[in-house]
């Protein structure tokens, strides 16, 4: 007849059956690993891509005499693009404007004026009618200044200095 097996014995013996596994497993996977770096470099398959076969054109041909007359920087000298110079320079204003800011975009006609009218801040685009001022359109917009048509006569306002 089988003895009963006892929980204290099964207690004490599950320790010793769990370590003994962990041992097991880990030996099995070292092996493993160990294998990986034992086999030789015929079975081991070759993997990395071939390059393509490196194709020698003849580098473009450069002219001097083209790339000088694309005027990439401009002419140098004065352009049939340019506007006309003015017959009468801009004057200061008569009206009660002053140009406290400017949101400059690189191409200018999309630039933002910031004038003040009878002390109240406004912004203006370039062609905008002033508010309190119906005969008065804005017609340029520039880092330091403006120029204002009043009635056909060219006025400029200079930026205010910050304070």
């Amino acid at each position: 007849m089988l003895k009963p097996v006892h929980r204290d014995h099964v207690s004490a013996l599950l320790p010793k059956a769990i370590s003994l596994l962990l041992i097991l497993t880990a030996l099995g996977k070292g092996g493993a690993i160990l294998g990986l770096f034992t086999t030789s470099a015929n079975e081991i398959p070759d993997t990395r891509a071939t390059p393509p076969a490196a194709t020698t054109a003849p580098p473009p041909e450069i002219d001097p005499a083209r790339i000088t007359q694309a005027a990439l920087f401009g002419t140098g000298g004065a352009s049939d693009s340019s506007p006309a110079p003015r017959e009468t320079p801009p004057t200061t204003p008569d009206l009660d404007i002053r140009f406290l800011g400017v949101v400059a975009a690189s191409g200018g006609e999309e630039s933002i004026a910031i004038l003040e009218e009878s002390g109240r801040q406004r912004a203006y685009g370039l062609g905008d009618r002033l508010n309190g001022h119906p005969d008065a359109r804005l017609t340029e917009i520039l880092a330091k200044r403006v120029l204002i048509d009043v009635a056909g006569r060219s006025q400029q306002i200079e930026l205010e200095p910050i304070q």
